[in-house]
């Protein structure tokens, strides 16, 4: 991700950017000109994991019939070093829940 941006006297810029699900590490550099400084560069990038400890993906038909039975994918995905009790509840209302299941 490339950008450009400009800086208001007082030096500092916040951004904000979507990180994806998928495992992956940012390595973030800048430079910087300024008509009293010059050119300066950051001499040690940072490095970012942005790898989440897990998450989930679901697959689900977007229509459904009453009474109709259907199938439900639900994967989870786990980057920790030590396995994970999770259980996953489906519910339509805040009290409603549907234990579908342990892994």
């Amino acid at each position: 991700m490339w950008g450009g941006h400009f800086v208001m006297p007082y030096g500092r810029l916040d951004l904000q950017t979507k990180v994806p699900d998928e495992p992956m590490a940012w390595v973030m550099g800048a430079f910087g000109i300024s008509r009293d400084l010059g050119f300066g560069v950051v001499h040690w990038p940072v490095r970012h994991q942005a790898t989440r400890p897990f998450y989930l993906r679901l697959e689900a038909p977007s229509d459904v019939v009453k009474g109709e039975q259907i199938g439900i994918r639900v994967t989870l995905y786990n980057f920790w070093q030590q396995n994970l009790e999770v259980c996953v509840y489906m519910c339509q209302k805040l009290n409603d829940k549907m234990l579908l299941g342990t892994l």
